[in-house]
């Protein structure tokens, strides 16, 4: 068995790592680019920490932290600095399990926790498919039910998700950039709302133009990527109706 470490990154003022959702975004972003080299298991922040499970020798679980703290500094550090990264080593098969769970699934009501690997593990975000098998890792009672199949997406979909939906795929908040993806992920949108709507009305629904869009439909969908948005909308759409009713 490959040794593992827990890491535990604080500022040193204790204040909270990520308190909005463009922090949030960049460091799902960051983490997922830089630890996978240094076996990356699972993260998740929570208030003032940053957690990092990586199956890694503790000088490699160093530098991963070290490489996080760097390039979070400028864009969510705000005047405040890390303090030094705590590396704990972790033994058994049983007790990486367990912290999986602990880490990923405490205080959690949906799969969309964006500042943790739960949405990758689930296959609802596409920055770290290395960790798709994580879900082995997990309880297979899950804190929050199942998605029903019983209806079809035209049935259960809230459309005005969609933008949303498809830019969290990739970890961001919106579709405006020209990212290198943004035309694959247009493909996949396109191919879930054509029944449900004209051209013009995704093109206004997903803000780029019909050229922009008419030349995403013309290429192949990717498969996978068809399926990570679709269960980003129909997650978004139960969680918005559930907040209506509320």
């Amino acid at each position: 068995m490959r040794p593992m470490q827990l890491v535990t990154l604080r500022f040193d003022d204790s204040r909270p790592v990520a308190p909005d959702l463009e922090s949030r975004l960049y460091l799902a972003r960051l983490v997922s680019k830089v630890c996978g080299p240094f076996g990356l298991l699972a993260w998740r922040v929570r208030g003032s920490s940053l957690r990092l499970l990586l199956a890694s020798e503790p000088r490699g679980a160093t530098e991963a932290a070290r490489r996080v703290a760097i390039g979070a500094q400028q864009v969510i550090g705000g005047g405040s600095r890390w303090a030094p990264a705590r590396v704990r080593p972790i033994r058994g098969v049983d007790q990486v399990a367990r912290l999986s769970q602990q880490l990923l699934l405490t205080e959690v009501t949906s799969p969309l926790d964006t500042a943790s690997s739960l949405p990758d593990a689930l296959g609802l975000r596409a920055l770290a498919p290395y960790l798709r098998g994580g879900r082995a890792l997990l309880s297979q009672s899950l804190p929050f039910p199942p998605l029903s199949d019983e209806h079809s997406l035209a049935q259960e979909a809230d459309w005005s998700q969609l933008p949303v939906a498809a830019a969290a795929v990739f970890g961001h908040a919106n579709l405006s950039r020209r990212f290198a993806w943004r035309t694959r992920v247009l493909s996949a949108s396109a191919s879930l709302a054509m029944p449900a709507m004209r051209l013009n009305e995704m093109s206004a629904l997903l803000r780029v133009s019909r050229s922009t869009l008419y030349r995403a439909i013309e290429r192949p969908v990717p498969r996978g990527l068809k399926t990570m948005v679709e269960g980003q909308l129909r997650w978004r759409s139960l969680l918005a109706r559930q907040e209506r009713v509320a």
